[in-house]
């Protein structure tokens, strides 16, 4: 496996979705990964688990991804009210690194005991073709939604927004 891609499998069990994430999760996965949460939201699943035990990293793009699912199903960005929807199953340092330091932790849960699973069967949901556009769309709105969530982020992220709305200007 290409160790720049990110391998999602999906499994539900009565109303709760389940996820694994293997590898890199980054931008280029992040337009499949809106897909598969975005199904299964309009299925009526409102509880999610991400296992990220071999999940290796997660950039800025595939958090804000993240970061904007958990307000839509929460309906909210206030952190206290957003919680208990997305539970993150055994993150590394470095992922709880890069969640803490662009200040949305109050987004998550963080577990290292995963739900008895026997029941599930988890199948991978294969990649689908994203245009350039929808890539570029994407991860505008994913900083965008790191930056609503905290303004401090405007810091790190003015270049790449910038950057990400001219880059549209020219597709």
């Amino acid at each position: 496996m290409d160790s720049s891609f990110c391998k999602i499998l999906v499994a539900v069990a009565d109303d709760k979705a389940f996820l694994k994430l293997i590898g890199r999760a980054n931008f280029s996965q992040s337009v499949d990964f809106k897909k598969v949460m975005t199904g299964l939201i309009d299925k009526g699943f409102k509880s999610f688990y991400l296992d990220l035990t071999d999940c290796t990293t997660m950039d800025s793009t595939f958090l804000g991804v993240l970061a904007r699912i958990v307000i839509r199903i929460a309906g909210t960005s206030e952190p206290a009210k957003a919680t208990n929807k997305v539970v993150l199953l055994n993150p590394n340092k470095r992922i709880v690194d890069l969640i803490d330091s662009l200040g949305i932790m109050g987004l998550f849960n963080v577990s290292s005991d995963i739900p008895t699973q026997q029941e599930v069967n988890f199948k991978e949901s294969p990649p689908t073709p994203v245009t350039k556009k929808e890539l570029t769309e994407t991860a505008l709105q994913a900083h965008n939604t790191l930056i609503e969530l905290n303004p401090s982020n405007l810091a790190k992220f003015k270049d790449v927004t910038k950057f990400l709305e001219e880059d549209l200007k020219n597709l």
